[in-house]
């Protein structure tokens, strides 16, 4: 064959193998970097599941907008213990239980605002594994989160009911009755009560929706344990 005629046909075929060639090694890179369909739950573990984040949400609404209010009772409360304490306060002989009062509202107030952050932080975790189990992560890693959920529900439930004792302890720290005080002492036991009373009210759900929580996390671990492995990245066999 002339010399000529061999370099034709050697570029023809690099003509035609290179472009195949090229197809054929990107198709192959990209199929390492498939991303793994995500499991299907049970359709009975798809209602626990939907029931779990619909409460999650009611739960993390309601804990969000109890700190905004704590927020704003814990100025109100601050601004009467400066009230009452000023040199010439206008209570009399009242004074002195109404600023021990106010003070130890204001306490309860500062320790019910670290147990609702406590809580606030458990919503975010168990809202973490429900996103998980339904993008497919990892179960070790659902597992993780579940584990560290248990270990520190003790922790919570401790502060929660510390927090409720002594709420309960400030509700006769005025050692007053009310009937006897004189204007404008009254009207300020009032203004305290009722700080006092949202805070009562706040711990008794802060502890509803801790109870919530444990249960959650127990059925939450249950669907973990029951969901379908995730898949591995798809590679063709070459």
């Amino acid at each position: 064959m002339p010399p000529i005629a061999g370099k034709r046909i050697l570029v023809g075929l690099l003509a035609v193998g290179i472009p195949y060639g090229g197809s054929f090694f990107y198709l192959w890179n990209q199929s390492r970097n498939v991303v793994p369909p995500k499991p299907r739950l049970s359709e009975d573990a798809l209602r626990t599941l939907e029931t779990v984040e619909f409460v999650l949400n009611d739960h993390i609404t309601s804990a969000e907008a109890n700190l905004s209010g704590m927020e704003k009772d814990e100025a109100r409360t601050q601004e009467r213990i400066t009230w009452i304490s000023q040199r010439e306060s206008p209570y009399g002989p009242s004074g002195a239980p109404l600023l021990s009062w106010a003070e130890l509202i204001y306490r309860d107030g500062r320790r019910l605002e670290s147990s609702q952050k406590m809580v606030v932080q458990e919503i975010k975790l168990c809202r973490l594994v429900t996103k998980g189990l339904r993008e497919g992560i990892d179960r070790s890693e659902l597992l993780k989160t579940i584990r560290a959920l248990e270990e520190w529900a003790p922790r919570v439930q401790q502060t929660i009911e510390d927090t409720e004792l002594s709420t309960k302890k400030t509700a006769i720290g005025i050692g007053t009755n009310p009937v006897l005080l004189a204007e404008p002492a009254y009207t300020e036991w009032n203004i305290l009560s009722s700080l006092h009373y949202d805070q009562e009210s706040r711990i008794s759900s802060l502890g509803k929706i801790h109870s919530d929580l444990v249960s959650f996390v127990d059925a939450l671990k249950k669907l973990v344990d029951r969901s379908p492995p995730v898949y591995e990245t798809l590679r063709f066999p070459f």
